[in-house]
């Protein structure tokens, strides 16, 4: 069995590929690149389960506040707008206003019966 050895100095491709005559390739990655990528691995996995228990907490923390009559829909909203300046929150406000003028979703009780005598106004002119 006769093998062709390739080798590519791209670090990130550090592998080294070996093509046998029978057309299967075999790959390795050197012994450095080995460790490097065994240890990103194994930081990943730890962050994942770090990440993972503070979603247990964070679950148990809004059943807490759930149980304690807290509607946590809007403490959800509450952190988000929290996340945000006044100019944002502003933005998406007026932003939010228009969308539900233009679905016919907005206004208040005194703005509809003014909107309501101004269509009414125009419609005797």
């Amino acid at each position: 069995m006769t093998i062709h050895e390739f080798t590519t100095t791209d670090p990130k491709r550090a592998v080294n590929a070996r093509r046998t005559t029978e057309g299967e390739i075999k790959m390795s990655l050197p012994s450095a690149s080995q460790r490097a990528l065994k240890q990103y691995v194994e930081q990943i996995e730890k962050i994942e389960s770090e990440k993972a228990e503070l979603a247990d907490m964070l679950k148990e923390k809004f059943s807490e506040a759930r149980g304690a009559g807290f509607d946590v829909k809007i403490m959800r909203q509450v952190l988000k707008l929290r996340k945000q300046t006044q100019d944002e929150r502003d933005e998406q406000s007026d932003l939010l206003d228009t969308y539900l003028h233009a679905m016919g979703m907005a206004g208040t009780p005194l703005g509809d019966y003014a909107d309501a005598q101004d269509a009414e106004r125009l419609a005797l002119q």
